[in-house]
């Protein structure tokens, strides 16, 4: 899925969903750290998700088929299906919290380095550069970067594998099923890869008026005194509205390209 261009050198370059993952392993050394572990750990939460609609299958299937309900085979079925949901509680809630601790030293990591570059930078930049640019960027950018790191990564292991594992289970009981399923699905993909890049590029046009918003009340907050000399107050107030005011269209706009995927993707 291409995203907003990024410029090396004098080209522009597509980046994909995959590069930009690459891209933020890379800056993020702290994000490589038990990264297979917690994949692993994915793997096992999303095959642990069918163990009810298994055993429900198998308890109506094998436990009640023939009219006479098999006591046995039910109770040992249940029991089993609850030890597992137990185990899968447990696996979840350690998983999410090795997750927590990666995305708390994500943002340790990245604002770090990220407030020593702004440190580092000349003058000349600073005074050339909107202040509502660089707070926005090791701040809200950091910030959904973390949000990744706790919880869109994990769904994405999560969410492939139980869609790969439901599919080969109905294929296991119905090749005719799982065909009819995959030609139900298949017109989702592009449909999805539509929302999502016109998502992308809603949500990098929000990002620079959350940086014009910043940058306006910087302006205005650094320069009250010129701005009462002058008598300059009510066309302050309207640059100051006007950024809140285009900031908050672009967040709709963002929103509700989000509000689509959900209901698409569930």
């Amino acid at each position: 899925m291409n995203v907003t261009p990024r410029v090396e050198g004098d080209e522009e370059v597509d980046a994909g969903a995959i590069d930009v993952l690459r891209a933020g392993i890379r800056a993020t050394p702290e994000l490589r750290t038990g990264l297979g572990v917690s994949i692993v750990m994915a793997l096992v939460m999303a095959m642990g998700k069918m163990v009810i609609p298994i055993s429900i299958q198998q308890i109506l299937s094998r436990g009640v088929s023939d009219g006479e309900p098999d006591w046995t085979f039910i109770i040992v079925t249940g029991a089993a299906a609850t030890l597992a949901v137990i185990a899968l509680a447990v696996l979840t809630r350690f998983t999410y919290m090795r997750l927590m601790v990666t995305a708390e030293n994500v943002i340790y990591g990245l604002r770090t380095r990220a407030f020593s570059h702004v440190h580092r930078l000349s003058l000349a930049h600073h005074n050339e550069a909107k202040r509502g640019v660089l707070v926005a960027r090791v701040t809200s950018d950091i910030e959904t970067l973390s949000q990744f790191a706790s919880w869109g990564a994990v769904s994405w292991v999560v969410n492939s594998t139980i869609i790969l594992v439901s599919l080969v289970v109905i294929a296991v009981y119905s090749w005719q099923l799982a065909l009819v399923t995959l030609i139900v699905i298949a017109p989702i993909i592009p449909v999805m890869r539509l929302v999502q890049k016109r998502q992308l590029d809603a949500y990098d046009d929000l990002r620079t008026r959350v940086g014009d918003t910043l940058s306006e009340i910087s302006e205005t907050v650094t320069g009250i005194r010129a701005i009462r000399a002058y008598a300059d107050v009510p066309a302050a107030r309207g640059r100051l509205f006007g950024a809140i005011d285009r900031q908050y269209r672009s967040q709709l706009r963002a929103r509700f390209f989000f509000a689509i995927m959900f209901p698409v993707s569930d």
